[in-house]
Formats: C-alpha cells, sequence, structure tokens
C-alpha cells in the first residue's frame, strides 16, 4: 500500500513520489496489489484503509509519502499526528515493513513507536534527513526489491547504502526490533566523513576496470 500524506500539498510541490512509484511498481511486479491511498481528511483515510483491509489479509509493505519529523507526521492538511498514533492506524493492516518517504523518518525516535504500536512489523526504512525528489528514487528501487518476495541481507544493503549516498548524497537506513537502537545521525555522519574514502575506493575500482 502506498500512503501518500496530505496529496494536495505534495502535488502544489510538484511531487509525484506515489504516482510514479506505483506505475514503478505496477510495471515491474505486475503480480503485486497495490492500493494507493490519499489522506485527503480523517474520514477518507479510514475508508481508504478499511478497503485495504478488507482485500487482502494483510499489507506486507507500507510505503508512506508525506512531510515529518522525528516526532510527527502531516498526515492530512489538517491533522498532524504522532507516530504512536499512525502506527493504531496501520496496525490492522498487519504490515511488516514499511518504507518512509517522509523527512527525518529514520531515526530511531520515529521507528520506535511503530514498531511498539505494530506487533507484525520487523523492518522500517527511512532517512534521518531531509528526502529530495532525487534521492527518493533509491526508495524506488527498495520497495521493488521488497515486493519481489527476497529479504535485503545485510551486505547488500550495505552495499545499495554507498551507491546511493554517492549518487543522490541521500541516507537510507534499516531499523529492525533488534536494533541497538544507536542514534541514526551517528550512522549519518559515518556516511558523511566516509564519503571521500568510498570515492577513492570507486576510483580504484574503475581504474582496475579500464586496465
Amino acid at each position: 500500500m502506498i500512503l501518500e500524506c496530505d496529496p494536495a500539498t505534495l502535488i502544489a510541490q510538484s511531487s509525484s513520489v506515489a504516482a510514479r512509484l506505483e506505475n514503478i511498481v505496477e510495471t515491474f511486479i505486475p503480480k503485486a496489489r497495490v492500493f494507493r491511498v490519499g489522506a485527503t481528511a480523517l474520514a477518507s483515510l479510514g475508508l481508504g484503509l478499511a478497503r485495504c483491509a478488507e482485500a487482502c489479509s494483510r499489507c506486507d509493505v507500507i510505503v508512506i509519502v508525506g512531510h515529518s519529523n522525528i516526532s510527527e507526521l502531516k498526515l492530512t492538511a489538517d491533522d498532524v499526528v504522532t507516530w504512536d498514533a499512525l502506527a493504531r492506524w496501520l496496525e490492522p493492516l498487519r504490515p511488516t515493513r514499511i518504507v518512509l518517504v517522509a523527512c527525518e523518518a529514520g531515526r530511531w525516535l520515529a521507528a520506535g513507536p511503530l514498531f511498539k504500536g505494530i506487533p507484525t512489523l520487523k523492518e522500517v526504512y527511512g532517512s534521518p534527513v531531509l528526502v529530495t525528489e532525487r534521492q527518493a528514487a533509491a526508495i524506488n528501487a527498495l520497495v521493488l526489491y521488497l515486493l519481489s518476495g527476497r529479504r535485503l541481507k545485510v551486505g547488500d544493503l550495505k552495499i545499495a547504502q554507498a551507491v546511493n549516498f554517492l549518487i543522490t548524497r541521500g541516507i537510507l537506513i534499516r531499523r529492525t526490533r533488534a536494533d541497538p537502537r544507536r542514534p541514526a545521525f551517528i550512522e549519518s555522519a559515518a556516511w558523511t566523513i566516509g564519503e571521500e574514502a568510498l570515492k577513492a575506493l570507486l576510483g580504484r575500482l574503475e581504474a582496475t576496470i579500464r586496465t
């Protein structure tokens, strides 16, 4: 399911992340059932989520597109909710993975309440910093990978994180229930500090390939 928070504002800002992701999933994984729910108001949101729950026993992957900070998400044009409240909205859908295309949503303060409020949830993906339209492209690839039925291994995740950081300067972090709860800003700093090292490594790899 793709939850588009306050879609009118996203459209006004020329953000087409949700629509693009929907088209990509339908194109590359036609067997996947895609539900796109626009949170224009709490009443319509409730109806949209109820339809999803009726249509399938669970939504394995939920992608949330919107504006947020470490404590709140702008759910509709008139409603800002805490991450605890969002968990109560999503819990009936029994998701196992949530992908947050929302600013600062990868910090533990955001992921923690989701794990606490959704017993079936195993992983939360997000960024601890502002997410740009360009950086959101990496999330499209992530969603396709998750929907393919494969689990993202630690080694593969680190490679994807490195490539994403070098190309878009985006930071994508995975949180799990077994997470040591290390503050995400430490991980973000590590990526920033390691940027030159990563560039040098790729440079050596390119030189090796050319020779």
